[in-house]
């Protein structure tokens, strides 16, 4: 019987991928998406590990495209590029009244601060998210073992008894190898039928 759901925040509570930053970078900067991917996609890791700063990014950006203080438009992006989905967010507040809900995310201080002011922060303050944990804060990253140990322990949650919805097929391969049941996201709709499929009901 599962007791305790896990959900990850972006392409699952919010619409927003690494890929529609790149595009809207692109768009800005009249570079192309493939050399900026090779140069700004590794900033942002260490920007969700915790260990650099968007200010340190920003200049790390401008030796590697040899331009004067070009802006990532880190924040700029989220805020635009967001969308809440809703059918997501109003499940959960359902689920909420049942089960125990966690919320693990890949993300940096910056992402994590506008994605709060979006959803998060309302799920947390009305209780329907019990914890986040956010990669940012405890330098782990999915899929590492770690940090879904890390979460149940948090959740005063068991393996066994522990859903896990991301929508990246090698973050459900991580939270699986601990135990954790894995729901990969691709909607709405397909992510009732499977909680269905598990017997968790609202």
């Amino acid at each position: 019987m599962f007791k305790t759901i896990i959900f990850d925040v972006g392409g699952v509570i919010i619409d927003f991928s690494e890929d529609a930053y790149i595009s809207y970078l692109s768009k800005r900067l009249g570079l192309s998406s493939g050399y900026l991917s090779a140069i700004v996609l590794p900033l942002v890791v260490d920007m969700e590990y915790g260990r650099m700063s968007l200010q340190a990014a920003e200049r790390e950006f401008s030796k590697g495209i040899m331009v004067p203080e070009p802006r990532l438009y880190f924040v700029e992006a989220a805020v635009r590029l967001a969308k809440v989905n809703k059918d997501v967010l109003k499940l959960m507040t359902r689920l909420g009244h049942r089960y125990n809900l966690g919320i693990i995310s890949n993300i940096s201080r910056t992402r994590y601060k506008a994605f709060g002011k979006l959803a998060i922060d309302s799920l947390v303050g009305s209780g329907t998210v019990k914890k986040v944990v956010t990669s940012c804060s405890v330098g782990l990253r999915k899929p590492d073992a770690r940090i879904y140990r890390l979460a149940l322990r948090r959740l005063g949650a068991k393996p066994s008894e522990t859903v896990f919805i991301d929508n990246q097929p090698e973050n459900i391969v991580g939270a699986e190898r601990v135990g954790i049941k894995g729901i990969r996201f691709t909607g709405y709709r397909n992510l009732v039928r499977d909680l269905k499929m598990l017997g968790i009901g609202y």
